[in-house]
């Protein structure tokens, strides 16, 4: 709890005691929910400083819980005519804030300036360009930044997004270290170029289409609308920014590796703004980026030590089987990710697989991705959840893709370029849970839970039976903490009582 301004009426003597006494009654009031209260003004009236402590704290808890009773949504229409709102988490307050921003709109009501502490309702670009700095040396409030960015270029905001970062310094999105393009020949080289007989096929046809509808463009259809929006409007090098900030929210396990990023933009970038004969060439460049390896991490005998830096090369056509049609809803899908208050508590049927995320960690996944750059055209590991979640269980894996934030399309096609080390990484997991904890993924597909998502933290929540000794033993059922790859820090909770209950 958090107080601005406090007022005590009381002599000049006993202000100290009595201070001391409201600050402890306001900790004891404070109620364990998830929830972010922000009050306007509240009187507590004539305390009864002299009474026992019991009483006080009865008083001013009483008074605290009528208040936030009257609360009201944030997000309500004239939530600013209200003494007290309510968010159920920070980073929706912020989301929310950001998008009324990249809407073009100023947020005037007065709980603004309390999510946003430097907010004054003053000119939105020039309060970006103050904040944007700070906001990317938080990782939590640069993947709030980034997912509200790639809404609003959804919603057809791409225009104003454009206006507000005018001011803005995108140089930190566009590292001056220029990474030039490994050339065919090059390639060929280093290693064997191997190249699937369709997307041979695909380069061929390629020739006749424009380049904002190749499929292997790694932008988005939100991001092109952002491209075009800021070539028509500012420089390209304000555009490579602003879209590579874009992406992030979309790939948030390639912030770690800005400079690839930024280069992968730049070449959409160049593919969308270069005369259609000099195209050609900018995508032939980038053809010969479509081979992605992946090298075998062997299980050692402890778990808490990175496997060795033993690796075994795989390429990525078509697997021998293909894989299930992930665009079948057959699941529920939990929420629209369109949906900026999407946070409320989801009954997921597989959340036990996300239990594997303290063992991929072990594994060294995450090392794997950064030195093979298996993360160049996909995001490997959430893609690696994805196939967990329709070989294992009942479905196919579509809720799962909601959840990591990938679109249909984008699974389908990792499933095809990336099938051998997708399943080798599935074979490897299920293995090592085999080994040290005698449990196996199709016993953690079948573990029901729900869960709490916004821009920043994933909380999963499983019943307090369903808590596995097993796993215990091993420290396998640990908080990941802050995963790069998702962009968020997961928490795992144990209990019967729901997450987002009104307590």
């Amino acid at each position: 709890m958090q107080v601005g301004h406090l007022t005590l009426h009381t002599r000049r003597d006993t202000a100290g005691a009595v201070r001391t006494r409201l600050e402890r009654a306001l900790d004891a009031a404070n109620p364990p929910t998830r929830r972010l209260v922000l009050v306007r003004r509240i009187e507590f009236g004539r305390l009864a400083i002299d009474g026992p402590p019991s009483a006080f704290e009865r008083q001013v808890g009483g008074t605290l819980e009528a208040v936030c009773a009257e609360a009201v949504h944030g997000a309500t229409s004239g939530a600013g005519s209200s003494n007290a709102v309510w968010f159920r988490s920070r980073a929706e307050a912020s989301a929310l804030f950001w998008e009324l921003v990249l809407a073009g709109k100023r947020p005037h009501d007065w709980f603004w300036r309390l999510v946003m502490p430097r907010w004054k309702a003053g000119n939105a670009k020039t309060w970006v360009a103050a904040e944007l700095a700070r906001t990317w040396a938080n990782p939590s409030a640069r993947m709030v930044l980034a997912r509200a960015l790639c809404r609003a270029a959804r919603s057809g905001h791409a225009a104003q997004i454009v206006d507000v970062f005018e001011r803005a310094d995108l140089s930190a999105f566009t590292p001056q270290r220029e990474l030039r393009s490994v050339a065919p020949g090059e390639a060929q080289a280093k290693r064997p170029l191997r190249v699937s007989a369709g997307e041979l096929a695909g380069e061929r046809a390629s020739r006749d289409r424009l380049a904002t509808e190749l499929a292997y463009f790694s932008a988005s259809t939100a991001v092109r609308k952002l491209i075009l929006a800021a070539l028509a409007r500012t420089t390209k090098e304000r555009a490579v920014g602003l879209a590579t900030l874009t992406m992030i929210g979309e790939r948030p396990e390639r912030v770690t590796d800005l400079p690839h990023l930024s280069m992968a933009v730049r070449n959409v970038v160049d593919a969308m703004s270069a005369p259609t004969v000099e195209r050609w060439n900018v995508l032939a460049s980038s053809a010969s980026q479509l081979v992605d390896t992946a090298r075998e991490t062997p299980i050692g005998s402890d778990l808490n030590h990175p496997a060795g830096p033993e690796a075994q090369k795989y390429a990525t056509g078509a697997g021998e089987r293909e894989p299930a049609d992930v665009t079948n809803k057959s699941e529920t899908w939990p929420v629209s990710p369109d949906d900026p208050s999407f946070s409320a508590e989801v009954e997921f049927e597989k959340a036990g697989l996300f239990l594997v995320l303290p063992l991929l960690n072990r594994l060294g996944l995450q090392q794997v991705i950064e030195d093979e750059g298996l993360s160049r055209r996909h995001n490997f590991a959430a893609h690696l959840l994805v196939k967990m979640a329709r070989d294992f269980g009942q479905g196919d894996g579509s809720a799962m893709a909601l959840w990591l934030g990938l679109a249909p399309e984008d699974c389908d096609r990792a499933a095809r370029e990336l099938a051998r080390p997708l399943a080798f990484w599935t074979r490897l997991a299920d293995k090592a849970l085999r080994k040290f904890a005698r449990r196996r993924l199709h016993d953690l597909a079948g573990r029901k839970g729900w869960i709490i998502r916004d821009d920043a933290t994933l909380d999963i929540r499983f019943p307090l039976a369903s808590a596995d000794i097993a796993l215990r033993r091993r420290a396998l059922d640990v908080d990941p903490g802050w995963v790069p790859w998702l962009g968020r820090v997961v928490h795992f909770h144990f209990s019967d009582a729901a997450m987002d209950a009104p307590q």
